[in-house]
């Protein structure tokens, strides 16, 4: 079987590779058409809120789906799960620099947003 990928996984993205945020890590990795970020680490107590909030593992899940570049280089759209809210809203992720990222989040037609700097511990 041979996946699909995104054109520029020849190239990595500078997205591509492990990053993490206080108690949580999320691998960036290409998944069929684009980039997803998938849950490699957390907190007994973040695994919880995201069991309280919309009853799923955190371990394993993909939190950021359907990443594609947008028109502003650096920049790329997706959708983001917030596991203890147990929803799922318009996101951002955009490279700082090669060792940080900032994810925002917005809900409530972009009224609500949340934004956080993730930092990289890996490829």
């Amino acid at each position: 079987m041979t996946a699909i990928v995104p054109a520029q996984a020849a190239n990595p993205a500078p997205i591509e590779g492990k990053w993490r945020k206080g108690n949580m890590e999320v691998e960036i990795r290409p998944c069929a058409d684009a980039w997803c970020a998938t849950v490699t680490d957390a907190s007994e107590s973040q695994r919880a809120k995201a069991r309280k909030g919309s009853g799923v593992e955190l371990l394993g899940l993909t939190m950021i789906r359907d990443l594609r570049p947008d028109k502003k280089p650096g920049r790329y759209k997706g959708r983001v799960f917030i596991a203890d809210r147990d929803m799922t809203v318009k996101g951002t992720v955009t490279v700082i620099n090669d060792q940080r990222i900032k994810v925002r989040g917005c809900a409530v037609i972009g009224l609500i947003c949340r934004e956080r700097e993730w930092v990289r511990t890996g490829r």
